[in-house]
């Protein structure tokens, strides 16, 4: 069970999200409005595990409001939506953490990809079920590129959910999947497409029905982010998503040495990087980092400084390419 928010802490996380205190009743519509708030204010990255002494991830409540709420910093998954499941906890909602596995960039897609339990990563993602007046939502506001804006009805264990618009035109739909390990069981599959004309391509399946303790979510972080291999190691990433009200209109997005927004369904390459000093200077900018000398001194760990002119680095990742 995630522990909630102190009053005070909730007003500060608020103003960090730039929302005022308010007596709403937990509704879909607050729900929505926070979960938007989230997304333009705090960033999803990956920073601590490259600019930092430690390059370590704390998943306890106080570090992570210390880190996201008091330093004004971001997170991955295991930190962004730890964090907010105990904001929405204070203000009155009904909240259950749970765990995905991702779907490995480049794996066929379809329904013999998908059974492929070799396409999918080992719990490495966690998300969150809403319930509200008897409807169970899927929230998430920690994926990244191609993460969901709005909550999500889930649909019935044998349909699919209605198409949900994201950042225009992008879209999502969830729907039932056999367990790629156990095709007698079933869990649930999110998957996206950049417009109405492509294909969908698969996110990541998660089980809304297991429960996941803390130790659980600390052994999958360890993993993201101290195995040579991760993802989350072998690339520095840092996105928002901006809106015009209600409406998500684009997403601004740092992979490694390139910096690109991707809107109408297009990444673009608003700048590329050939100096370390460049690329902090733009984390600063866009995003409000401030990076110490210490932290700087991190890059050494996992050897993605930037050292000069070169290729755009880094391993394909969904939605980032």
């Amino acid at each position: 069970m995630v522990t909630a928010l102190t009053s005070e802490q909730v007003h500060r996380y608020l103003a960090r999200i730039r929302l005022k205190p308010t007596d709403r009743s937990p509704d879909l519509s607050y729900l929505n409005v926070l979960i938007r708030a989230q997304l333009v204010s705090i960033p999803y990255e990956n920073l601590s595990i490259h600019y930092s002494p430690t390059n370590t991830i704390c998943l306890d409540i106080p570090s992570l409001y210390n880190k996201i709420v008091l330093k004004k910093q971001g997170g991955y998954c295991m930190e962004l939506n730890n964090l907010f499941a105990a904001l929405l906890i204070a203000v009155g909602y009904d909240v259950n953490a749970r765990a995905g596995r991702v779907w490995k960039v480049g794996s066929p897609s379809g329904s013999d990809g998908e059974s492929d339990a070799n396409n999918w990563t080992g719990w490495s993602h966690m998300v969150l079920i809403v319930g509200l007046e008897g409807v169970d939502y899927f929230v998430d506001v920690g994926f990244g590129a191609n993460g969901p804006v709005q909550a999500i009805p889930l649909p019935p264990r044998s349909s699919l959910s209605d198409v949900v618009q994201e950042v225009r035109p992008e879209q999502h739909q969830i729907g039932p999947i056999k367990v790629p390990h156990s095709p007698s069981q079933t869990m649930y599959i999110i998957r996206h497409r950049r417009d109405p004309e492509s294909e969908w391509t698969p996110l990541f399946c998660f089980d809304p029905y297991t429960a996941f303790c803390a130790s659980d979510y600390e052994v999958m972080s360890f993993n993201c982010h101290c195995h040579p291999m991760s993802p989350f190691v072998t690339n520095i990433l840092c996105t928002t998503v901006e809106f015009d009200g209600d409406r998500a209109v684009s997403r601004m997005m740092l992979q490694n040495n390139v910096l690109k927004v991707r809107k109408d369904g297009k990444n673009m390459v608003m700048e590329k990087f050939d100096d370390e000093q460049a690329r902090i200077n733009c984390i600063e900018l866009l995003w409000g980092f401030g990076i110490t000398d210490d932290e700087k001194k991190g890059l050494q760990k996992w050897g993605l400084g930037i050292q000069g002119p070169e290729k755009e680095k880094g391993v394909p990742i969904t939605g980032w390419s």
